[in-house]
């Protein structure tokens, strides 16, 4: 073994690089030489670029294609073993699958799957039949499989997709923790007023707010239709959505369109400094029919944020239940939540100041990557 640890991590689309902020410098600090294997993009290239790590651009596809995914097999054979790592961490799904596969078939170990979440729960049909196989197939391959909450590992052995021995839950979950020093709230409220003006958003205006893809798997339909109940009672009330509108899941084009050009609704692309939306909204909302975590959830919270998300595997790990914000179980519950938030300031603040105990308290990302590199030695030296 070289005197640094040789590790593979992966993604399958560039904007993957948020599950990695911060994680390849510390590993870098930490004794390791990280390569990440990821489909090019600027995000993916600019966390490399400036937390030193090798990128490896790789056209991972997200659908399934039998033709080009074995060419990407015979590839990635090639790559793994040219780097000859000590340790590979495959993420995401697709990514995930064909580098298991890939590694398995030259033997190589120590191999560890990050599960993220289960892309088939919301797929009906053959696709799901299908999806689920792969999802099953890749925690079979793999040594260790690492689900990013404990309710996602429940869920993923009750559904006979993963084996408990095989389960390791890194602290109370999250693939990558939360950064509690630069999700921090640092805006005067002069400076809220003025950011707020650029968006349309008044001084006095409640904003609820979703940041990630727009799509049905996310529950935006829903979402707006309880909102729309909301402002009609208070007038007052915004609802900001960060993201783009998805192709894939895509929601009916005339909801997409009721949407765009509702008084109430604002839309804006993904931001790179996603914190300067966190500093001028109200509440966050994460609807979603399925997630491994909510990574978004614990940002909010540290940036003293109250949350609304779904009562399902992987929310449910994100938020304290009316402590830092209410898991809800259906669209009436949504509903009754965004009323109470629109109408409470002080439980607005109460909920947020909690957030940010909860996220220090659980959820700082050295934490996660401490006992990440735990595992990878411990798995290293077993070889």
């Amino acid at each position: 073994m070289s005197s640094r640890i040789k590790i593979i991590l992966t993604c399958t689309h560039s904007l993957g690089a948020k599950f990695l902020e911060g994680q390849l410098s510390y590993l870098r600090n930490k004794g390791f030489e990280v390569y990440v294997l990821s489909a090019p993009g600027k995000e993916i290239e600019n966390l490399c670029l400036r937390e030193e790590a090798n990128l490896i651009s790789f056209p991972f596809q997200r659908e399934i294609s039998i033709i080009n995914d074995l060419k990407a097999v015979f590839r990635l054979i090639k790559i793994i073993r040219k780097i000859n790592p000590d340790v590979i961490n495959a993420g995401t799904p697709k990514a995930g699958f064909l580098v298991c596969l890939s590694a398995r078939i030259i033997g190589f170990s120590p191999l560890i799957f990050t599960l993220r979440g289960l892309r088939s729960e919301t797929l009906s049909g053959f696709k799901r039949k299908l999806v689920r196989a792969m999802e099953t197939f890749t925690c079979t391959l793999a040594d260790i499989v690492i689900p990013i909450s404990p309710s996602l590992k429940d869920h993923a052995i009750t559904n006979k997709i993963l084996k408990r021995e095989k389960a390791v839950v890194l602290e109370r979950g999250s693939s990558n923790g939360v950064n509690v020093n630069k999700f921090k709230r640092v805006f005067s409220a002069f400076e809220r007023e003025n950011l707020r003006r650029k968006f349309k958003i008044g001084k006095n205006d409640v904003v609820f707010s979703y940041v990630g893809r727009i799509n049905n798997d996310k529950g935006i339909p829903e979402l707006f239709t309880m909102f729309k109940d909301v402002n009609k009672k208070f007038q007052n009330v915004k609802l900001l959505l960060v993201g783009e509108f998805e192709l894939e899941d895509s929601i009916p084009l005339e909801l997409k369109q009721e949407l765009e050009y509702h008084d109430s609704v604002i839309i804006i692309p993904y931001q790179q400094n996603i914190k300067d939306v966190y500093e001028i909204i109200d509440v966050l909302v994460l609807y979603s029919k399925r997630e491994g975590f909510g990574n978004i959830l614990i940002e909010a919270a540290s940036m003293e944020i109250p949350v609304i998300a779904s009562n399902i595997p992987g929310c449910m790990d994100a938020v304290k239940n009316n402590y830092n914000g209410f898991l809800v179980n259906n669209d009436l519950e949504l509903k009754e939540k965004l009323l109470c938030y629109s109408n409470d300031e002080d439980l607005r603040l109460n909920h947020g100041n909690n957030g940010r105990i909860w996220a220090e308290q659980n959820f700082r990302c050295e934490k996660i990557w401490d006992s990440q590199i735990e595992l990878y030695k411990k798995l290293i030296n077993k070889k």
